[in-house]
């Protein structure tokens, strides 16, 4: 497919940029921030009630963290990439504010805030990298390392555990639950929060808005140019900007009937593989700390090992699932590696059901094995399914269709529907955006 005149003059689909770092940076500082608070506070959740622990504060992570997903997808196609990220950046300062300031000292709209925040981060910042910052032969780890924020705010927030736990012991040998309120030191370290988004601030007039975004939904070729020409690490000629023009796009919206010929397909199957993928991750991400209480799997709650246990094994896993992501998935077709994945996931399923001996109360080593499997293969399911969501879509619908697969990821029944799912997902792989969103609908 011809790409317009001004991608073909300036090659965005090839070109190395002039921001990327710094705004692959500023991302994953935001996306570390959030992954921070939610999982610092989480894991205070069963010091609050030993006897009942719940998972009212995960189901919450859950909901606002989809609201937050589809609510920036749909703004940032609205009004642009750059005014979501301003918008969520003004949020966390001033919620940073009114804790600082005393005003707010609630611990459930502190969650609130936070998980829609991280919903947010995620999907306008993967979209913002895949039509600004990469290009066809770096698109996917560089969306991938999107999940070293999430990766460093989980480490923090294990050595947060780490340092809380040890110093309420010490106050309260008997009542160790006896938390008050210590679930503030987080808000304390969540400041850091606050560099990022200074930094983003005084950055903020160098980095444009995203020249496809520019081009296919403001229909303006000149300021696109305009944009484009400051990413560029090249110079550009005045000719090349003045020669851009404005090919007849498509105007269907989400849904109309062109759009289900074109993209209904590839919707549905990367929403349902997000969707299948979500039940093993999430649930063991969140809710492993009372599954672990309930069952006395480890030694008595009233300990602080528990926490750090929880907090290693979390660390572990993410780490791992990380490296895959970032070192494989621009060497592996997406399609193959959703078709593994959920192949594999499949197997450890039907070993769950046999048998072991993980299974006796006294022996968990096998178990802890076996989790830190799964989240390998989940992690990397789940990057993959995060980085094919942000590709093969239109500009004009990218943000909206990616809050829609990033909020399929909340639960599911089980995984075959995913194997079957995974034939519906288009291959993005060494692909234009435009290429792989067929954007103005020649294929």
């Amino acid at each position: 497919m011809a790409q317009p005149g001004w991608l073909e003059n300036f090659d965005l689909a090839s070109a190395q940029k002039r921001y990327q770092i710094l705004a692959t940076m500023l991302i994953v500082g935001l996306q570390f921030a959030c992954a921070f608070g939610n999982f610092s506070v989480l894991a205070f959740v069963p010091l609050r009630d030993p006897i009942e622990p719940g998972s009212y504060h995960p189901r919450l992570v859950l909901l606002f963290n989809l609201v937050g997903s589809v609510a920036s997808g749909i703004f940032s196609d609205k009004f642009g990439r750059k005014m979501a990220f301003d918008i969520i950046l003004m949020v966390l300062m001033a919620v940073c504010f009114l804790y600082f300031s005393g005003i707010v000292v609630s611990f459930m709209f502190f969650i609130v805030i936070i998980a829609f925040l991280g919903g947010a981060t995620s999907t306008v910042g993967a979209i913002f990298i895949s039509e600004t910052m990469a290009n066809k032969m770096n698109r996917g780890s560089l969306i991938a390392r999107q999940f070293l924020g999430e990766l460093f705010g989980q480490l923090v927030s294990m050595i947060t555990i780490i340092i809380s736990s040890s110093s309420v012991s010490q106050k309260y040998k008997d009542y160790y639950f006896t938390f008050n309120n210590r679930w503030m030191s987080v808000v304390v370290a969540t400041a850091t929060m606050m560099v990022a988004g200074y930094t983003y601030l005084f950055w903020v007039k160098r980095i444009p808005e995203s020249p496809r975004y520019t081009y296919f939904v403001w229909n303006n070729s000149r300021k696109a140019a305009s944009d484009a020409k400051r990413l560029l690490i090249r110079e550009v000629t005045n000719g090349e900007e003045e020669e851009a023009t404005v090919l007849q796009n498509l105007t269907f919206g989400l849904f109309s009937w062109e759009f289900y010929n074109l993209h209904g397909w590839h919707l549905l199957g990367v929403t349902a593989t997000s969707f299948v993928n979500g039940i093993n991750y999430l649930t063991q991400l969140l809710f492993l700390n009372l599954i672990f209480h309930q069952y006395a799997l480890l030694v008595p709650p009233s300990k602080p090992e528990l926490l750090l246990f929880l907090a290693m094994l979390m660390t572990v896993t993410t780490v791992l699932g990380f490296l895959c992501q970032v070192f494989l998935i621009d060497r592996i077709n997406r399609f193959c590696i959703l078709f593994a994945c959920f192949c594999i996931k499949a197997v450890l399923m039907v070993l769950v059901l046999l048998e072991t001996p993980w299974k006796k109360k006294d022996n968990i080593t096998e178990l802890c094995v076996y989790y830190v499997l799964c989240n390998i293969i989940y992690n990397f399911a789940n990057a993959t399914n995060f980085v094919v969501a942000a590709e093969i879509f239109p500009t004009r619908m990218r943000g909206t269709c990616h809050g829609i697969t990033v909020a399929g990821f909340l639960a599911c029944i089980n995984v075959i529907p995913g194997i079957a799912a995974s034939f519906l997902v288009k291959e993005s792989k060494g692909k234009t955006l435009e290429d792989a969103s067929n954007e103005h609908g020649l294929e």
